[in-house]
């Protein structure tokens, strides 16, 4: 090939999903439970629907808002800050790209947990910045005190991903600040929050509240999770006026459908429908982890929408068996994990039974 790549490319491998829940089933002859991408199982708000249902009557040979003011004038009233605190875009890895459009120059450091969401290292490599992993506490949590002690004059970024993917791991309102509190204003602290909905922290961080008191403090949410629009890909991210406006001088101009925003429009009044699967998913959160409790296995206590299984040596052949049974779940090779998402009454318990079966096989080698 003689078009050069970027050398921030050149050891960067593509993303890799896996088998399509229509291959495997193709794949082993059965209908598959898909437990391994943190998908709302409970489907979309009927509000939603009508808003996309009259969108597509109204046509679709015009461009969206480039703006999207209607669904950023609706986050204002939710969350209580001025619509030019909200910049949408096509998902949240949309939003963290366009992070990295906005901010981060070669050579650059983010800072990110050493088991979290993987974008945010991919998003440095892309860039050509500095990934910079801090370790985990013992308890799988994220280490603030750890983030503070790594902060150097290149760091541009530091992502905290609260509740964290994929421990399901979340620290309160103190923690944020405390931290917060040691942060130098060169470097920006973004609070991922896509799972925040799920969160039952008694003290979970108001941090709509503390980026009007601060300039360097970002918060990000998604439709993809307990709103039920993953298909959609919207996300937004919320911040000072100063640096939503950095970041719209790099945003693509029509980077959000009409459909989709007209979809993530209806989820956000719909709050019964939100009130509903938040409920549903508590539960069936419980019951994973009591079902877990009673077969012995150790998991992490989570405040998202899936556990995280710690399963040491064994974790491989137990993602192997759980997919010959049709369980598809999310395998974690470094540290020998698994993790699993919490799904409808029936399919946590085609995953409990099928768990038991592969432990057992497990222990009997």
């Amino acid at each position: 090939m003689t078009v050069v790549i970027k050398r921030s490319l050149s050891s960067l491998e593509p993303y890799d999903p896996g088998p399509s829940p229509r291959d495997l089933s193709r794949s082993i002859g059965r209908p598959v439970v898909p437990l391994n991408a943190n998908e709302s199982p409970f489907g979309h708000s009927r509000m939603a629907e009508g808003r996309i249902l009259k969108a597509l009557e109204e046509g679709l040979n015009r461009y969206p808002d480039p703006l999207a003011l209607e669904l950023r004038q609706a986050l204002s009233r939710h969350w209580g800050l001025p619509e030019d605190c909200f910049l949408v875009d096509n998902g949240l890895d949309g939003v963290i790209t366009l992070l990295g459009v906005t901010f981060l120059e070669e050579g650059d450091q983010v800072l990110h947990g050493k088991l979290t969401f993987s974008v945010y290292r991919s998003l440095a490599e892309r860039f050509g910045a500095r990934s910079v992993e801090v370790p985990m506490k013992e308890d799988w949590s994220l280490d603030l005190e750890g983030f503070a002690e790594r902060i150097t004059p290149r760091t541009k970024l530091v992502f905290l991903c609260n509740p964290n993917n994929p421990t399901g791991t979340a620290f309160p309102q103190r923690e944020l600040e405390d931290f917060l509190r040691s942060v130098p204003p060169h470097v920006l602290v973004v609070c991922d929050e896509a799972y925040g909905d799920f969160a039952d922290l008694p003290d979970f961080p108001r941090t709509a509240e503390m980026i009007a008191q601060r300039d360097n403090l970002v918060m990000l949410r998604t439709f993809s999770k307990a709103y039920g629009l993953a298909g959609l890909r919207v996300g937004y991210v919320a911040g000072p006026q100063q640096i939503i406006s950095h970041m719209r001088r790099a945003k693509e101009p029509y980077s959000v459908n009409a459909l989709a925003l007209a979809g993530a429009l209806g989820a956000l009044e719909d709050h019964g429908f939100l009130r509903s699967v938040v409920e549903q998913l508590s539960k069936g959160r419980e019951e994973l982890q009591r079902g877990l409790s009673a077969m012995g296995v150790s998991f992490v206590r989570s405040h998202g929408n899936f556990v995280f299984i710690p399963l040491g040596n064994c974790s491989h052949r137990v993602f192997l068996g759980l997919m010959e049974r049709g369980i598809m779940v999310r395998h974690y090779g470094s540290p020998g994990a698994i993790r699993v998402t919490v799904g409808r009454p029936e399919e946590n318990r085609a995953f409990l039974k099928a768990m038991g079966e592969v432990l057992e096989e497990v222990r009997e080698r």
